[in-house]
């Protein structure tokens, strides 16, 4: 009787995470962010908001979520930073728009994944390199605008249901990385426990994942500090080097990338010699 009672408990808790996380996936709390240059795809852009809007995405458009009053770049760079996807509209004009470019390159730097979707004929050396290899979708001259939104749309809801429970996590793990990142590191924002433990895995995990959107350093760095950091200090890796830092910035990301932790001190080439000898004898 007390076993069956606890392993019905333990059963209990479990049924209930997973329906919690399957609640917050269908909450819509993830947004996807549309970038564009107005000239000549805001019609497009206005259409997909629409579209996607109604079938239960939560889009971030600046037509809609900039509100009055405030610096619209940063507003911009936190609809980024919380969005699941990112829609970027290619366009002549957009490889030309500064704004556009820093848009993208946020989106790059934090791993989001990003969505092209090709308006018109564009040079293929004026994309960016980082995005020159993505699988695109293209708006279609010979379709009217209606048919054009109509197709995106659907093709956009098939790619933001691959992976949906990877994105989550990416995305929850990069804001909170990013609190962590802006507080100066503080401690207090650290993963702990279970939420260590799931990052963790979502780590590791990410090394097979097919889903087009890794891990960024920060996501890295801020998993393996918090990692350090509940085991007390333990790292799994100590390394005494005293090659470039470049080398070692390199080496410790690579780690990182594998949830290790890392710890090294640096030694110039005649300790290093004298280590050397010492483990020769």
């Amino acid at each position: 009787g007390r076993n069956t009672n606890v392993i019905s408990a333990t059963q209990l808790i479990k049924d209930y995470y997973n329906a919690s996380k399957e609640a917050e996936l269908n909450s819509n709390r993830l947004s996807t962010f549309i970038s564009y240059a107005r000239n000549p795809t805001l019609q497009l852009a206005k259409g997909l908001y629409k579209s996607l809007t109604a079938s239960g995405v939560n889009v971030w458009f600046d037509q809609h979520n900039i509100r009055t009053g405030v610096d619209f770049r940063e507003e911009i760079e936190e609809g980024i930073k919380r969005a699941g996807s990112f829609i970027y509209i290619i366009s002549k004009r957009a490889t030309e728009s500064v704004y556009c470019q820093s848009e993208l390159d946020l989106a790059k730097r934090y791993g989001i994944r990003i969505v092209p979707i090709q308006f018109g004929e564009v040079e293929e050396n004026k994309i960016d390199e980082g995005i020159q290899s993505f699988h695109r979708l293209f708006y279609k001259d010979n379709n009217t605008e209606e048919e054009n939104v109509k197709n995106l749309s659907k093709s956009l809801l098939r790619t933001f249901n691959e992976g949906k429970e990877y994105i989550y996590d990416h995305t929850k793990i990069l804001i909170k990385a990013i609190e962590w990142e802006e507080s100066g590191r503080n401690t207090r924002f650290i993963l702990r426990r279970r939420e260590l433990q799931e990052g963790v895995e979502w780590l590791n995990n990410s090394l097979t994942s097919t889903v087009p959107a890794k891990p960024s350093d920060l996501h890295n760095e801020f998993i393996c500090e918090s990692k350090r950091i509940e085991f007390n200090g333990f790292v799994d890796v100590w390394i005494c080097n005293y090659k470039k830092e470049s080398f070692m910035k390199g080496l410790i990301r690579k780690l990182h990338e594998q949830a290790l932790t890392v710890a090294w001190s640096e030694m110039d080439e005649t300790n290093s010699q004298e280590l050397q000898i010492e483990k020769a004898k």
